[in-house]
């Protein structure tokens, strides 16, 4: 029975979910240049104040969000590129906080028993972690293994959320900040890749340094779009879309999400429509994040009063990096169609 469903699991994620069987993801799998762990995660975070943290950051410093439900944390991504994985706990859980500088995609992953590594490898220019208990492969954006004695399991996402330190601090005072001391020799004021407000930098001009097992030329390849993945189906929408129209109500065959503008962290988030049973649509009322059932006002984090709606799986990505991976997905334009 065990291995009936092994097998369903294996042929669900390689056929339907991807559009690549395992064999083909494989076989696009490359070098990124460095040797496995050449890139060391971080194993022991120690994490500071904000008071702290102002010392060695500047208002424009792009950093990550982990929103727990009880406690705040940081993550300056001038010191994540360096290390690209911190193994964490929370309450006694192993998490993974993952990021990928080719592809811009910053994912949480839930694990457990093992600890993630840096492999050294790339499938579509995007990190290829693994689990150090069996070795198996995980490209950071499937979050699925395809190879090893894992191979077609699945990572719980949790979402992690793009801001600048200047509005991470001023919303989150008490916040805990990823501190520098990492255990590796590293200049964190010093970002590889260049600089996120230089027009010319990686980060914001050219295509991938990698080959890719797809192309589109529907948006530019580093438009940053959040990208959404349903059982069958993929979307994304671009965070222009989303930040011109503040909410974006998505309706695709499964799909049933909406993504809110965040005004206050400058960021996208996402979330299900269905909620106590009931689909949702949401509109902007008198500046305020309304639902058309109930018609109760909701925030940008999903939530009304006592009521929390559930994050979509997702995360934003550069456009040429979604696409490699979902070369089926619908891409939403200004007039709130997906094609």
């Amino acid at each position: 029975m065990i291995i009936l469903l092994k097998l369903c699991i294996f042929i669900f994620y390689s056929i339907i979910t991807f559009g690549y069987s395992f064999e083909e993801l494989n076989k696009n799998i490359l070098s990124g240049g460095v040797p496995r762990d050449g890139i060391p995660a971080i194993g022991a975070p120690e994490y500071i104040r904000v008071e702290d943290g102002k010392k060695i950051m500047r208002d424009g410093d792009i950093v990550f969000l982990w929103e727990g439900d009880d406690f705040i944390k940081i993550i300056p991504q001038k010191i994540l590129v360096w290390h690209e994985i911190i193994n964490d706990k929370v309450g006694g859980r192993e998490v993974a906080i993952t990021y990928c500088p080719l592809t811009s995609t910053v994912i949480g992953y839930k694990i457990s028993g093992t600890t993630m590594g840096v492999s050294g490898k790339l499938l579509n220019s995007n990190l290829v972690m693994y689990d150090r208990k069996t070795k198996s492969l995980w490209p950071q954006i499937m979050g699925v293994s395809i190879e090893g004695k894992r191979k077609g399991e699945e990572l719980e996402q949790f979402p992690l959320v793009w801001t600048t330190w200047e509005r991470a601090k001023k919303k989150y005072p008490d916040a805990y900040v990823l501190s520098q001391k990492t255990g590796a020799i590293r200049n964190y004021q010093r970002d590889p890749y260049g600089n996120f407000s230089d027009k010319n930098s990686y980060y914001n001009k050219g295509g991938s340094f990698f080959p890719l097992m797809a192309k589109s030329d529907r948006l530019s390849p580093k438009t940053v779009v959040r990208g959404l993945a349903g059982e069958e189906s993929q979307a994304a929408v671009s965070w222009y879309e989303v930040k011109r129209k503040k909410i974006v109500n998505i309706d695709i065959k499964e799909i049933k999400a909406v993504l809110f503008y965040d005004e206050e962290l400058n960021t996208v988030r996402g979330f299900s429509r269905i909620f106590e049973g009931d689909e949702l649509k949401f509109e902007m009322t008198d500046g305020k994040i309304v639902d058309d059932v109930k018609k109760r006002v909701w925030n940008y984090k999903g939530e009304s009063g006592k009521h929390y709606l559930d994050h979509y799986k997702g995360m934003d990505a550069f456009w040429f990096a979604w696409y490699a991976f979902y070369p089926d997905t619908a891409v939403g334009d200004s007039s709130d169609k997906f094609e």
